[in-house]
């Protein structure tokens, strides 16, 4: 099956209509590292085009895009300027749900959050958290004109109610009420053997997402070698998704934004410079390592340090419209770390079902302090200015290293992102979203960061793979004995 061109045609919208009016409307503007940029476009169709799921299953965007470095280039500059020749919804699935074919015949997964415009619609709340402090306020106070201060020291976010929420996205939403970070997730490979309706499994008890990095194929042929291993988790029924994005042609470790400049001196570009500028060499084995394993949700953004927000969203938007009702619970960790099966078995385990339902874990960052830039570090990665963030403290939030949520949590999170302005530093935008659905965040020993022998025992589930490496036997899952 194709995805054929719809005609558009004009017509004279009314109640009466059979036509559907599509506006998509942008609002939130990309940052210049992104590498997509939507533009939004208005069709008018007289039915709603419907393709299989297998068609998005077998995607071979990626394989098409990586024959050759020319190949590459063009399909990297179709992504920078998003056309859509045609769109159709995958059926079995909500209305989030399409693929779209571009002009230079490339198939991607496009999943948004499906929001219509409704002017006659009026909200009692406010939706979306901007980054803006209130302006102060001009109180009396004995017969004298003050003004009140406003507290900058912490961020206390707007409440997101998720329930009002989808009533309005339902009912349509105001032109001041749309997502003000709504743009659609596009996806250039889905994981072939996880939360798929063709291929139906028993319920899972864990999904695990493992935050990787575009250029560490030796840490995840070290993950699937080791802690991944289903011998090791025993009756527990657990499945793995790496997350990444595409290569960065001609990549930079030097990044300037408003009123902040960042050397980041990674590795990561060390080991991207022996692919060659256009890093066409490393697509294609990504593309291959993927189509092998099938265990990998590829993005079409730019997989760098400050694209880390974007990563997040489209694992939490992915996980939230494919594992829906598949899985409880999700784990997930950076790829400098590793989960201990026993442990991690022995925590779900004891975990109740009414504790499951609600769970948010992991280990808790002890200040929020928001980093500012400074002349005397240039490599302060995690520095935003007051423009951007004109708050102290951040709402708390997680160490990207590892945490648990519940599946409840990652749906109605994913949601919330929609309609939360997006801020580069990954872990501290969760942490605000989940300040956002009025979340405590509970700091839980075994997600410590700092995991050794003594800590293990005691039943750690994340530790360091240089750790891991050193007192780990995969063949057991368990410390080595001497």
């Amino acid at each position: 099956m194709t995805l054929k061109r719809k005609k558009s045609y004009r017509v004279v919208a009314s109640k009466k209509s059979k036509l559907i009016f599509i506006v998509a409307v942008m609002f939130f503007q990309l940052s210049s590292i992104t590498i997509y940029r939507y533009y939004a476009i208005s069709k008018l169709f007289e039915e709603e085009e419907f393709v299989e799921p297998e068609i998005m299953y077998n995607m071979d965007t990626l394989r098409k895009c990586t024959q050759s470095e020319n190949d590459w280039l063009q399909c990297i500059k179709q992504l920078n300027n998003l056309t859509r020749v045609s769109s159709a919804r995958v059926r079995g699935f909500d209305s989030s749900v399409h693929l779209i074919r571009t002009p230079i015949n490339c198939t991607f997964l496009d999943i948004q959050i499906p929001f219509k415009m409704n002017n006659k619609h009026y909200l009692n709340v406010t939706l979306n958290e901007r980054y803006v402090l209130p302006r102060s306020s001009a109180i009396a106070k004995n017969g004298n004109l003050t003004v009140k201060s406003v507290n900058t020291n912490r961020h206390y976010p707007k409440y997101f109610n998720v329930k009002e929420a989808l009533n309005a996205i339902h009912k349509g939403l105001p032109q001041k009420e749309m997502p003000v970070n709504g743009e659609p997730i596009i996806i250039v490979r889905i994981p072939k053997k996880i939360c798929n309706p063709l291929e139906p499994t028993d319920k899972l008890d864990l999904i695990v997402m493992i935050k990787s990095c575009i250029y560490c194929f030796s840490k995840r042929s070290y993950a699937r070698e080791t802690y991944m291993k289903l011998e090791l988790w025993r009756d527990l029924k657990v499945q793995f998704v790496f997350v990444v994005g595409l290569p960065t042609p001609n990549e930079t470790d030097i990044y300037h934004f408003e009123g902040v400049n960042v050397n980041l001196y990674r590795d990561a570009l060390k080991l991207s410079k022996i692919y060659a500028n256009s890093r066409w060499l490393a697509a294609k084995k990504l593309e291959n390592e993927s189509k092998v394993y099938q265990d990998m949700l590829i993005g079409s953004f730019y997989d760098t340090y400050f694209n880390l927000t974007l990563k997040l969203m489209s694992t939490y938007r992915w996980a939230a419209t494919f594992c829906d009702q598949k899985t409880p619970l999700y784990i997930f960790i950076d790829d400098d770390y590793v989960l201990l099966p026993n442990n991690t078995i022995n925590l779900v385990r004891k975990l109740n079902a009414s504790f499951i339902k609600s769970i948010i874990g992991g280990p808790v960052h002890p200040s929020s302090i928001v980093a500012r830039p400074s002349k005397d570090y240039f490599h302060l990665k995690w520095a935003v200015s007051e423009r951007e963030y004109p708050w102290e403290r951040y709402p708390p939030y997680f160490y990207g290293t590892g945490y648990i949520l519940s599946s409840t949590i990652v749906n109605d999170a994913s949601l919330a992102m929609a309609f939360t302005q997006n801020i580069r530093i990954d872990d501290s935008y969760l942490g605000i979203v989940l300040s956002r659905l009025n979340k405590t965040l509970t700091d839980m020993k075994e997600f410590r960061i700092d995991a050794e022998e003594k800590q293990i025992e005691s039943g750690a589930v994340v530790i360091h793979t240089d750790v891991a490496e050193d007192i780990i036997d995969w063949g057991t899952g368990q410390i080595k004995k001497t």
